[in-house]
């Protein structure tokens, strides 16, 4: 990723860009766009946060892949449901 300022990545439409500058732990990370901030430090952050709190990465990924079946079942419901609708229609009309 080529050195620019925050104001030229915004202009260019970027979620990151690389400074010379350190941030102030010392890291020679990317830093986003919006909020200026050292990914290095976001990633520090989160993974301390998540350890506080006693989460790991199987609870989390569990929890993920429940909800992405919750919405394959509520979409198959609801074709279910207008297939049942459509049929009572077009027998009324029959």
């Amino acid at each position: 990723m080529q050195t620019m300022t925050r104001k030229e990545a915004a202009r260019l439409g970027l979620k990151k860009y690389n400074t010379t500058k350190p941030c102030i732990r010392g890291h020679h990370s990317a830093r986003y766009v919006n909020t200026g901030a050292c990914s290095s430090c976001i990633a520090v952050y989160s993974r301390e946060y998540r350890e506080r709190l006693g989460h790991d990465s199987t609870h989390v990924k569990i929890w993920l892949r429940s909800k992405k079946d919750e919405k394959k079942v509520l979409k198959f419901v609801d074709a279910l449901n207008f297939d049942r609708e459509l049929k009572e229609i077009s027998e009324g009309i029959m």
